[in-house]
């Protein structure tokens, strides 16, 4: 498993503007992103987006942090990457 990336990133306001400009740079430097947005609808294209455009990392679209389920979400995901990690 050394192939994965060593640092991760979560961007809030990641799907337009400054915050979708920091996601392409994280992504461009090697970085696996949370995109936050405030809708799914719009975390998922660009999601998407960067999956198809940085194929070995990880992209995750979350929309309404408000929400419990959408904090839990984001916890399994990076405890599955400390795990990755951790195992490497």
């Amino acid at each position: 498993m050394s192939n994965l990336p060593s640092s991760y990133a979560l961007v809030t306001g990641g799907s337009s503007g400054m915050g979708l400009e920091y996601v392409k740079q994280l992504a461009d430097k090697g970085y696996c992103v949370i995109i936050v947005a405030l809708r799914q609808e719009e975390a998922d294209p660009v999601a998407a987006a960067m999956a198809a455009a940085h194929p070995t990392q990880d992209f995750v679209a979350i929309g309404e942090l408000t929400d419990a389920h959408v904090l839990l979400e984001i916890n399994k995901h990076w405890l599955y990457w400390l795990c990755l990690a951790l195992n490497d």
